[in-house]
């Protein structure tokens, strides 16, 4: 029997998180304490609903008060921003493989640091951030977490500072001109040579008739 998020009564996941809104599984109804239920367990103080997308942890469970995202609109199937882009299929995937090594023994530095230099080397920084913004969602006080993710923020800031200041291509005005005036020929010849062609074959056509 699937299990029902007390919160907005979607289907509870198997790692115990809802499918719709984040909450956690870890819910007891108390309607004396909470009008909707609370949270119980080592993460009791966290406010129980987190965005599927952004991974901000809040308490209204009608859309997500950072991104705007609206959770009834959600499906297993629907999640754009969890699909690789195209042609980083492979990356993803043994990224993927790396970060389930590191739930497994998150005290890992080891571990951090293979996920985080292969996601700087293949370019999937954006993969290592939502990894460790959700991560830290639900443990706010992960320090290697803490640390890593400052990391990868400042790979992301130096990689977007160094595209700012790559030098864009310019032609050469005079060159410009010189190619204009070179396409402009050839136009002309075709042109030329389109109209003598067909004279020559209204004069054969003419010279037939005689």
């Amino acid at each position: 029997m699937n299990r029902k998020c007390s919160f907005c009564d979607a289907t509870i996941s198997e790692e115990g998180f809802c499918s719709a809104c984040g909450a956690s599984a870890e819910i007891e109804l108390d309607y004396t304490a909470h009008p909707r239920g609370k949270v119980v367990g080592e993460r009791a103080s966290l406010a129980p609903i987190k965005c599927v997308k952004c991974g901000h942890r809040q308490h209204n469970s009608k859309s997500c008060d950072r991104c705007g995202l609206v959770f009834a609109r959600i499906t297993d199937g629907n999640r754009p921003w969890e699909q690789p882009p195209s042609g980083k299929e492979i990356h993803y995937k043994k990224a993927e493989f790396l970060w389930k090594k590191i739930e497994a023994s998150p005290n890992s530095k080891g571990a951090h640091d293979e996920f985080c230099a292969y996601c700087r080397n293949n370019n999937i920084i954006e993969l290592a951030s939502r990894r460790y913004r959700f991560r830290l969602s639900d443990y706010p006080n992960d320090a290697l977490a803490q640390h890593y993710n400052k990391k990868i923020v400042q790979s992301a800031n130096k990689m977007l500072k160094t595209m700012k200041q790559r030098p864009t291509t310019q032609i050469d005005p005079q060159k410009l001109e010189i190619l204009i005036f070179i396409m402009s020929g050839i136009i002309a010849i075709v042109i030329l040579l389109s109209l003598a062609i067909i004279s020559i074959i209204k004069l054969l056509s003419f010279l037939k008739k005689i």
